[in-house]
């Protein structure tokens, strides 16, 4: 079986497209018959991937996470240079010599090149895109929103027509503007061998202070609630809570700004792998994912499904629904939820340890559970319609 996985978001060092690309290289290495090749865009450090076993190759001239502006220039005359561009790029990949075309992390444009091209492939090739992030998440002005909001619109009900065709979301629910598209609920894929460090990582008993351990991982961000956390941490934290930070690389400064033993808060800005990333979030005792309700109104957050897979419990915002109503459903009791407010955070930091414990053996019991939905295995076995 040939793989093509098409990711031009793909950082070194950080973000769940390097995340997904790591543990499809674990799930593949050494089967036979197997070869995985990674399209990336142009410009990545290929070197930084030399650990891994599949092949990759820069194809995109448009990044993954590049955030579009219309400005003054028209809507039209911008979506004929782009769409020409990653056309272009999608055809010179050749993806018809593939059996299995996958793009876990569908941006807007990417998405349409591959529709539009898909009439030209062989029937037997099949074609599995998640759709994970609205297409305003990559618009920076009104007139790129509608440009992405239209070019996602005919994407996906191009590839609904398209026999042998796999379109997923981590909710099965995905929203288009005003419209909601249903979709078949898949999510990310972790290898076998990471799933079996996981399972030792959940009953491992974490050391250190006896103080009751928040974790935050991921960008500083205002969506992801770091204006109010570091409100908080000015403030001062609750008493017999500390906080884990765990940044990006790019993230020094802020590290520099809020790691200080007075604040009991300990922060790491550095690259990572999906060993380390487990790791550092295995040592805390609750996971924040305490986020901005109108970006996860409808989005859900990979990090969620992994603290659970580690048998942690999260502190959501509410209005969170995307993150309540999947943790409802495959994770009931693993969470507590409060305003999003600086205040809302700090009364989740200080509820009362009963609580953290009854949400902690709830997330312990859903573990197991957890990790057979986020299998490479079945990721593979489902997206390749059972060819895998």
């Amino acid at each position: 079986m040939r793989i093509l996985l098409l990711d031009a978001g793909v950082v070194a060092g950080t973000g769940h497209n390097q995340a997904i690309l790591e543990e499809l290289d674990a799930q593949t290495r050494g089967r036979a018959g197997v070869e995985l090749v990674c399209a990336v865009a142009h410009g990545i450090d290929a070197g930084a991937f030399g650990h891994l076993a599949c092949r990759l190759l820069p194809a995109f001239q448009l990044h993954g996470y590049a955030r579009l502006v219309c400005g003054d220039q028209p809507r039209a005359a911008v979506a004929k240079l782009l769409d020409a561009a990653c056309a272009s790029d999608l055809a010179a990949l050749q993806p018809e010599r593939f059996d299995l075309v996958l793009m876990p992390t569908a941006h807007p444009l990417h998405l349409l090149a591959l529709a539009r091209l898909a009439g030209r492939l062989p029937a037997t090739t099949r074609i599995a895109c998640g759709l994970l992030m609205p297409p305003a998440f990559w618009a920076l002005d009104d007139e790129a929103a509608a440009m992405l909001e239209a070019a996602m619109h005919e994407a996906a009900s191009t590839l609904a027509c398209r026999a042998n065709t796999f379109i997923y979301s981590e909710t099965g629910r995905y929203r288009i503007g005003a419209a909601t598209v249903a979709s078949a609920i898949l999510l990310p894929p972790v290898a076998t061998s990471t799933l079996q460090r996981m399972a030792l990582l959940a009953v491992q008993p974490r050391t250190g202070s006896a103080a009751a351990r928040f974790g935050f991982f991921g960008a500083p961000e205002p969506r992801k609630g770091f204006d109010l956390l570091a409100a908080l941490m000015q403030a001062g934290l609750p008493d017999g809570v500390s906080l884990s930070l765990r940044l990006p690389a790019s993230a020094q400064a802020f590290v520099a700004e809020w790691s200080k033993p007075a604040l009991r808060v300990d922060g790491v800005a550095a690259a990572t792998d999906n060993a380390r990333f487990f790791d550092d979030m295995a040592s805390v005792d609750v996971v924040l994912a305490f986020y901005a309700p109108q970006m996860h109104r409808t989005q859900m957050s990979g990090m969620v499904a992994e603290a659970i897979c580690l048998g942690k419990p999260l502190l959501l915002a509410e209005g969170c629904d995307a993150l309540i109503d999947f943790l409802a459903r495959h994770a009931p009791g693993s969470y507590l939820c409060r305003p999003w407010t600086v205040e809302g955070l700090r009364s989740g930091l200080a509820a009362p340890a009963s609580e953290w414990r009854a949400a902690a053996r709830a997330a312990m019991a859903s573990a197991p559970a957890m990790r057979e939905l986020k299998s490479a295995e079945r990721y593979l076995a489902i997206t390749s319609g059972g060819a895998w």
